[in-house]
């Protein structure tokens, strides 16, 4: 059970977006010897064989053959999702506010807002990146494991009631704080002034990106 548990533990950590869960779960695979198959190639399936294919980096399917098989033979499905209730990051994500640079966000799934709040959150997901080849740009796969945002409670001082419960609104009170605007930066382009030197690349080379919020602190025994 404390191997099992570990395992999860190891995929909790890795697993901070759809699209990372899909590496991690590929990467155990192929530790385990599955094969990878393409939609754009004839499958080669053999007896007692085991596989998976993914599909848009986001969804993966991963199945083994017995010794023999018979055309009336059953089989059995094991399902479940790869994404999870986030803060998923919007197209245009720099917003500026009182001087804080904070990143536009819309809600996905069914999150619990208050546990979002006072939390270290960080960033994953892909970058599309341009290219020689402008029909394949490069897709750079991030997961920044260091703190990055936070969405802070107000004071008790300046919100008396917050003990008899808050309804928190998820177009003003969800959006997580960057930091604070500087001179040097343009306040309009303060997440994508940060993708581009977390990337080593020029702003204007960022096509598009998909990315999610994620909660930075790591699993724990408890009891």
């Amino acid at each position: 059970m404390e191997q099992e548990t570990e395992k999860l533990f190891h995929l909790l950590e890795k697993g901070t977006s759809a699209i990372m869960v899909v590496r991690e779960a590929e990467a155990q695979l192929k530790r385990a010897g599955f094969e990878e198959l393409n939609f754009h190639q004839t499958w080669g399936l053999t007896e007692n064989g085991a596989y998976y294919m993914k599909h848009h980096d986001t969804t993966l399917f991963a199945f083994t053959i017995g010794e023999k098989v018979n055309f009336r033979d059953s089989f059995r499905i094991g399902a479940a999702h790869t994404d999870f209730p986030c803060l998923r990051i919007k197209p245009n994500p720099d917003v500026s506010t009182a001087g804080y640079a904070q990143v536009n966000v819309e809600i996905y799934g069914g999150a619990i807002l208050n546990t979002w709040l006072d939390r270290p959150l960080s960033i994953s997901g892909r970058v599309a990146v341009q290219s020689e080849d402008v029909m394949h740009p490069d897709i750079k796969y991030i997961s920044i494991e260091r703190p990055l945002l936070a969405i802070p409670n107000l004071a008790i001082h300046m919100n008396r009631d917050i003990n008899k419960g808050v309804e928190l609104n998820k177009q003003t009170d969800m959006l997580p704080i960057l930091g604070l605007l500087k001179e040097e930066v343009n306040e309009e382009k303060m997440l994508m002034h940060f993708l581009a030197e977390e990337l080593q690349v020029e702003i204007n080379q960022i096509l598009d990106f998909e990315l999610w919020v994620y909660c930075l602190e790591k699993p724990k025994y408890l009891g």
